[in-house]
C-alpha cells in the first residue's frame, strides 16, 4: 500500500477537507460507494489520520467536488491561485473598481479579459505604424536608388 509524501505546506487538516466533501453522505453510503471503511473514514474526519494514495483515488471518484480540498490538506496540490495575482496595475484599478461598485469576479475577469486584448490591439495598431513607417522610408531609399540609376 502506497503511502501519501507531502509536497508542499497543508491547507486545514486533511479531516477537516474530508468532511466539508463529504457534506451530508452518510459514512454508511460512502464507504458502500467506495469500498472504503466506515472506520478508516472516521479515523480520517476526527482522528486526524491520513489516507492511503489508493484510498485517496478512489475517495476522489466517489467525491470528485472535495478533490482539490482534500489534495491541497494533503500538500499535493498548491493552494488556489489568487485572481489577482500577476494584473498589471491598469488590471488591478479595474480589479479595485468592481470590488468597490460589488461586481462579481466574473465580471471583473471579463473586463480585465476585454482591457487585454484592447491593449494588444493598440500595440499592433504600434507595431502596424512602425512598420508602415519603415516600408515607407524603404520605398523612398529604392526609388532615390532607382533614379540616380536613370
Amino acid at each position: 500500500m502506497a503511502y501519501i509524501s507531502r509536497m508542499g505546506p497543508t491547507q486545514g487538516s486533511f479531516g477537516e477537507a474530508f468532511s466539508r466533501a463529504r457534506g451530508s453522505t452518510p459514512k454508511t453510503e460512502l464507504s458502500d460507494a467506495s469500498g472504503i471503511s466506515r472506520r478508516s473514514l472516521t479515523r480520517w474526519e476526527t482522528e486526524g489520520a491520513e489516507p492511503s494514495l489508493d484510498q485517496l483515488r478512489t475517495l476522489i471518484q466517489v467525491l470528485p467536488e472535495g478533490a482539490e480540498d482534500m489534495l491541497q490538506a494533503l500538500g499535493l496540490l498548491p493552494p488556489s491561485a489568487d485572481p489577482q495575482d500577476g494584473l498589471s496595475s491598469d488590471e488591478q484599478a479595474i480589479w479595485d473598481l468592481g470590488e468597490r461598485r460589488a461586481w462579481s469576479e466574473g465580471h471583473r475577469m471579463r473586463l480585465i479579459y476585454a482591457h487585454r486584448a484592447w491593449e494588444q490591439e493598440q500595440d499592433d495598431v504600434r507595431v502596424g505604424a512602425r512598420y508602415a513607417a519603415f516600408a515607407e522610408r524603404e520605398h523612398e531609399a529604392a526609388r532615390e536608388a532607382i533614379e540616380r540609376l536613370g
